[in-house]
């Protein structure tokens, strides 16, 4: 049967066809697929020796769908297991009946962008020429109309019912990445959980690839699957939103808006008063002073920061993240290599992990290297030395590289890091089979997938890192393929703004928003650059879009980069009008010092250039500024005396008294004998200080008796849990205390001694302070994480903060009993697939046969167990990795390596 053919029966829904061209695409990797049919429905089932990955082959095969032009199904339902499992790894569902018309004007639109290594751009900054797609905002007393030809419009008294907000269904879990490999980073785990626990901001900052991201999210997913946090889990990833954006986005996920109304500062910081919410900010571009205003906005929300620099200085707890431990960065070699060190490669990796100082990206670059044939451990160390600088690396990776998997890298990079999706991608570097090559390159950890917010349903975007852009050889002449990408953007943005379709507004403005990432990074190297026609041209395209999206600390800088465009090319008509722009966002959010400031520069000019609409609106939006208050105070006069006083001293009459000298001395005598007899009878002995008597206001009368204090009594003198084993868990002893006494006591918080101290308080049958005369029942919790000696203190004080007693905590962690595998029960693997997967039925889960046992395990100590299911960390205890050339070994603690975010 032809391709020609098989693609003709694919078209019509032949499942068998679909099920052909999937194996064509799949069966190289070692992956069998199995497809069959239920009504709309098509379900795909995949089989491995290794669970396949989900990352990677969900969008492969929904692209792949997409593109074959099966119409027929409307889901597609897509399961992988690895040969003799009985249930399924992984399952997700697409939609294929609406992908072609919701993402038709999109995919359309990067169609047939690139023609003859260019584009055909109106660089035009004339504003009135352009067609806009207007709309209202309603914000606080003001309807604001977006995008008229002259200037934004501001309508007050508008006869409109309030904005109302839908609280949308709690608990949210809102993470943009999939879960990543973690290996290492258990004391950066457990600080994380320790903060949160106190409600405390946490942040981690260091050096590019270190692998901030990887251990932000594997936070984030852990943290969801713990439900601590009653309202939610959610994640911000992009690098260009200021601190109301991200106000703005977090009310979005939480409530659900009238259309055309945008909430005022308070209303934010109301609806997100009292909501239990963890917040993850992924290299945000925010200063210091920013992330200080937004967790001060926020107080009751906890935030978990990775950024380069430490910005989180009075308002939570900043660590700087470390290299990997060698332990930790051999796990890590072997993992990529999916084997074990030889004794010579050890030595070779001891240099290297020095040299490195543990850098997870360059020992990850290194395993690459070595996969793709550059040289051996020992020969990379030798011509490293040799190098300048530790980019030789990257230089090698890519010359081991095809063009397609070039060109799709140029691509990535030219957009400085920005996701982009398959059919930009394809756009950008010419290359066809852009799905294939981006698998290989996510193979390699060169390129990373997230899904995509705005289209979902399957589609995936596509970056590098910037640690990758950085290391990129001189040769490869970034600036010309960044000027390219810019060139593209704005040529997408201005065929998108022109597209015929029903709700042609709400279209445009999605569209154009969903590349908020891309187009302000271009946006931000057009400025560096000086592009400032190319750049004004993109800010007329998109400013209106950003600003109905409600993102106006966004807005804002695109105006400003506007701005800066339409002066340098003397344009005053489009600076007149940015200007006034300006003016009516900052009147809108009350800044009205800054709207008289903007408003009265585009008003000068306009009335310049003779715009009489320009002035009209303008003039009018100036009005509306209130005038500043002013009290009426009358200066009284210069040694004047007010009417009231001069009428009552008028009737006062002065008697004239004359005192001879034989008088005064009598009189100052006794009274001298007078002041003395007082002081020495009549003065209170009790007080030193003070000759007013106070009335007490304690609520206590004073008696002459002192109170006797009675002994507060406790069950227990000591908590010891002996040796437990770290796979058991939350093991309690408990604790009565007896307050006999009229004053309150108040159990704190466990005190650690020494590096180890895994046990957590539990006062959910003690109301905490103790008041008179109640008994608290309280429950110590142990936990260990890592096997040895854990020691710590509950201290208990009184209602004066005074420690009244210690109560010692210490038990012991033990390594986990290693369970009996009978031999009978682990056949060697066979090398061949017996059976293929059934067609599913209808009602009926396509379900995998046992066809290939997996290798045995050789069940070693586990170090990653922590409190409430602690987040899964690849264990590096094991200081030799196991060799895989040997049946039956397995060569890391994790038996399939998954996709792992690059550092």
């Amino acid at each position: 049967m032809t391709q020609q053919h098989l693609l003709k029966l694919a078209m019509q829904g032949n499942t068998e066809a679909i099920e052909t061209l999937i194996n064509e695409l799949l069966q190289p990797q070692g992956i069998t697929a199995k497809v069959g049919s239920q009504q709309s429905s098509l379900y795909v089932a995949l089989a491995a020796a290794n669970v396949p990955k989900q990352q990677l082959l969900v969008p492969l095969i929904y692209q792949k769908i997409l593109h074959w032009h099966v119409e027929y199904f409307q889901t597609a339902k897509i399961y992988a297991a690895a040969w003799g499992e009985s249930s399924p790894a992984w399952q997700e569902e697409v939609l294929l009946s609406d992908a072609k018309s919701k993402n038709n004007d999109f995919v359309e639109t990067n169609s047939d962008m690139l023609k003859d290594g260019g584009e055909k751009i109106d660089d035009s900054p004339d504003i009135k020429s352009m067609e806009r797609t207007s709309g209202n905002l309603r914000i606080g007393d003001n309807v604001l109309q977006i995008g008229l030809p002259n200037g934004n419009v501001v309508k007050q008294g508008v006869s409109a019912p309030p904005c109302r907000w839908q609280p949308r269904p709690t608990p949210i879990l809102s993470l943009p990445k999939t879960f990543p490999l973690l290996i290492g980073r258990l004391p950066q785990i457990k600080s994380a959980i320790a903060f949160s626990k106190e409600k405390h901001s946490v942040e981690f900052f260091g050096s590019p690839g270190l692998g901030k991201s990887s251990l932000l999210w594997h936070l984030g997913y852990y943290f969801q699957s713990q439900s601590r946090f009653s309202d939610g889990v959610v994640g911000f990833n992009t690098h260009y939103e200021s601190v109301s954006d991200i106000l703005q986005g977090l009310f979005d996920i939480f409530y659900e808006s009238e259309k055309g109304c945008k909430p005022t500062l308070s209303e934010i910081q109301q609806a997100l008063r009292n909501k239990q919410i963890l917040v993850f900010l992924d290299d945000q571009n925010l200063s210091s002073d920013e992330v200080g205003d937004l967790i001060k906005t926020l107080p009751n929300i906890t935030f978990i920061i990775a950024s380069t620099e430490q910005r989180l200085s009075q308002t939570g707890q900043s660590l700087r993240l470390p290299g990997l431990t060698n332990r930790d960065g051999l796990t890590l070699v072997s993992h990529e290599l999916k084997r074990s060190l030889t004794p010579e490669e050890r030595t070779a990796f001891d240099a290297l992990y020095l040299r490195f100082e543990g850098h997870p990206w360059l020992l990850q670059l290194t395993a690459i290297a070595m996969r793709q044939g550059v040289g051996t451990l020992a020969e990379i160390l030798i011509k490293l030395q040799l190098a300048d600088s530790n980019n030789w690396l990257v230089k090698q990776i890519l010359a081991s590289l095809s063009s397609p998997q070039l060109a799709v890298v140029a691509a990535l990079a030219s957009v400085g890091g920005a996701g982009l999706l398959i059919p930009q991608i394809a756009a950008l570097s010419g290359v066809r089979e852009t799905a294939d090559v981006l698998a290989s390159l996510a193979e390699l950890k060169l390129v990373q997938a997230e899904n995509d917010t705005f289209t979902g349903n399957g589609y995936y975007r596509y970056s590098v890192t910037s640690s990758l852009i950085d290391a990129l050889p001189p040769e490869w002449d970034l600036e010309t393929l960044r000027l390219r990408s810019f060139n593209y953007f704005i040529g997408w943005a201005q065929k998108s703004r022109n597209i015929n379709s029903i709700n042609t507004i709400n279209t445009i403005n999605n569209l154009l928003f969903s590349e908020t990432d891309a187009i302000m990074t271009t946006l931000a190297w057009g400025v560096k650059s000086q592009q400032w026609a190319q750049v004004l041209s993109m800010v007329q395209t998109v400013e209106t879009p950003i600003a109905l999206a409600r993102r106006w600390g966004l807005w804002e800088q695109l105006l400003k980069w506007g701005l800066q465009a339409s002066e340098k090319l003397s344009d005053d008509a489009t600076t007149a009008y940015i200007l006034h722009q300006l003016g009516t966002r900052s009147f809108c959010l009350n800044d009205y010092t800054s709207a008289q400031e903007y408003l009265n520069r585009s008003l000068k000019i306009r009335q310049s250039l003779a715009d009489t609409q320009g002035m009209e609106i303008t003039s009018y939006t100036l009005g509306l500024i209130p005038k500043p208050e002013t009290s009426a105070v009358v200066t009284p006069p210069k040694n004047s005396i007010p009417q009231t006083f001069k009428l009552q001293t008028s009737k006062l009459i002065y008697p004239k008294i004359r005192i001879s000298s034989a008088t005064l001395i009598p009189l100052t005598m006794v009274g001298a004998v007078g002041l003395t007899g007082y002081y020495l009878i009549l003065q209170p002995k009790s007080s030193t200080t003070s000759q007013i008597p106070v009335k007490s206001t304690s609520p206590i009368p004073p008696t002459s008796k002192s109170v006797a204090v009675k002994p507060v009594s406790f069950s227990r003198e000591k908590f010891n849990f002996g040796n437990q084993s770290i796979d058991i868990k939350n093991q309690q002893l408990f604790l009565t205390i007896i307050n006999p006494n009229t004053t309150s006591l108040e159990v704190g918080k466990i005190k650690p001694i020494g590096k180890q101290a895994d046990f957590e308080v539990n006062l959910d049958d003690c109301s905490n302070p103790i008041t008179s005369n109640e008994i608290c029942k309280l429950a110590i919790i142990f936990n260990p994480l890592t096997t040895g000696k854990h020691q710590a203190t509950l201290p208990v004080t009184d209602s004066q903060g005074k420690i009244i007693k210690q109560i010692p905590i210490e038990g012991v962690a033990t390594a986990p009993t290693l369970p009996f595998i009978p031999e009978t029960n682990l056949p060697a693997p066979t090398s061949e697939v017996e059976e293929v997967l059934p067609t599913p039925k209808a009602k009926e889960f396509p379900r995998i046969r046992r066809t290939k046992i997996q290798p045995q395990v050789i069940p070693r100590e586990s170090t990653s167990t922590t409190p409430e299911s602690s987040p899964q960390v690849t264990p590096t205890e094991s200081p030799t990795p196991l060799p895989t050339e040997t049946p039956g070994l397995q060569p890391t603690p994790e038996t399939t390596p998954e996709v792992m975010d690059t550092p």
